[in-house]
């Protein structure tokens, strides 16, 4: 669509394209023509790029050539505003890809509450306990790690109660945290609020609704898969990746950082009703996410204690690459190979097995896997494996694909 709308302008000579295939860095189109310009136009440039944002604010700053027009330089904030980059004695804009913190908030310490709160029991959603704001328990819970989730007498909400030795006050901090970013996403299961008792004790929160199947018990398992969704093709796959990425490419926007990507996180009703749950357990602001699996986490934090460290948005582009590979070859996980080690010295010795064109180890697991490999386009099978193999393109952390990458390929890979 939108390349269609540039089309449409660049036929009307509303828009102009510039740069051609030889120019090997945009940064230097962009410095030319602003050089160019400035002396006939007031000019706008909007990127998040810090570095190219400076070049071209110093452009105003040349004292041998001066100009009655202005160069503006802006950035897109969360809420598409555009915001001026401010000078460097001011405050900076945030970053999108910049954790919020550096140390991490400790546990704290564990609350004291005097009612556990049972189905039937009718709970308040400020700590006023105003009857106004009230919500009552119903049905058989589904008991979790942390606690317990209920059905509520709104048939659109949920509410999970903690257990008594999961009620630490940094869970209540992290919840006030979340509400006051007031975020939405369809298929994000943020929280509505938090939830006390009659005597005011804080014992969970409210939640959306969330339905389908666990990814890892759909997709994943082949007998399950043609049960749960009969005639899906390669096609609802793909678009599954899509409506994932795009989910976590807000979530990084709002610098949350998910942690526990795995795929009992992850409901499904078809390829694009999807449900991210568990969400009080993101890392936002200075809250860790305290929880992981040994398969999504990265070479680089594989046997830390996942509370005691914030993780990277670096961390979490692993992450995203290895449910990507485990959605395209269903269930299979990057470091599965023959002849192998432990899975956690499989990430650290960072062998993929899959080949890309005559780069091999030739170490590929038999089975459908690697008839689903060969099937895959082959600018997707090198995004895996320059991501994946040691010494790949785009295997350090600070080149891993970020979501907005993997988006682009997915989307690419729907159209052909």
């Amino acid at each position: 669509k939108s390349i269609e709308t540039i089309n449409i302008l660049k036929g009307a000579s509303i828009l102009k394209i510039y740069g051609d295939k030889n120019d090997n860095f945009a940064d230097n189109v962009f410095l030319t023509v602003f050089t160019k310009y400035r002396l006939k136009h007031n000019l706008l440039l909007i990127t998040h790029d810090r570095n190219l944002a400076n070049d071209i604010n110093n452009i105003s700053n040349v004292k041998s050539v001066t100009s009655k027009y202005k160069i503006f330089v802006r950035y897109i904030d969360e809420l598409g505003n555009l915001k001026d980059f401010l000078s460097k004695n001011k405050q900076k804009p945030q970053d999108f890809c910049t954790p919020t913190a550096e140390k991490p908030i400790p546990i704290g310490k564990l609350l004291t509450i005097s009612e556990i709160p049972h189905s039937g029991d009718i709970l308040f959603t400020d700590s006023k306990c105003d009857p106004k704001n009230s919500i009552k328990l119903i049905g058989e819970p589904k008991i979790g790690g942390e606690g317990s989730v209920f059905l509520t007498n709104n048939p659109k909400v949920v509410a999970k109660i903690y257990k008594p030795d999961k009620l630490f006050n940094s869970k209540q901090a992290k919840l006030d945290l979340m509400l006051s970013k007031k975020l939405f996403f369809d298929g994000i299961c943020f929280p509505i609020s938090c939830l006390y008792n009659h005597k005011r004790e804080f014992v969970g929160y409210t939640m959306p609704k969330a339905s389908g199947v666990e990814l890892g018990k759909s997709l994943f398992i082949p007998t399950l898969l043609a049960k749960k969704f009969p005639g899906w093709t390669k096609k609802e796959t793909v678009r599954l990746c899509i409506t994932i990425l795009k989910k976590i490419k807000y979530l990084h926007e709002n610098n949350i950082i998910l942690g526990d990507i795995n795929p009992a996180n992850i409901l499904i009703n078809s390829s694009e009703e999807v449900f991210f749950v568990d969400v009080d357990s993101y890392q936002i602001g200075g809250f860790p996410c305290p929880v992981g699996t040994i398969n999504f986490t990265a070479p680089e934090i594989q046997g830390k204690k996942y509370d005691s460290f914030l993780r990277t948005f670096e961390n979490e582009h692993f992450a995203i690459a290895t449910l990507l590979f485990m959605i395209m070859l269903p269930g299979k996980t990057p470091y599965s190979l023959q002849g192998g080690e432990s899975q956690v010295q499989n990430i650290l010795n960072k062998d993929f097995p899959y080949p890309s064109g005559e780069k091999s180890l030739k170490k590929a697991p038999n089975g459908p896997w690697r008839y689903c490999w060969s099937h895959l386009p082959r600018f997707l099978k090198d995004s895996f494996y320059e991501n994946f193999q040691k010494d790949g393109r785009y295997s350090n952390p600070k080149d891993r694909f970020s979501a907005v990458k993997w988006l682009e390929q997915f989307e690419h890979y729907e159209k052909i």
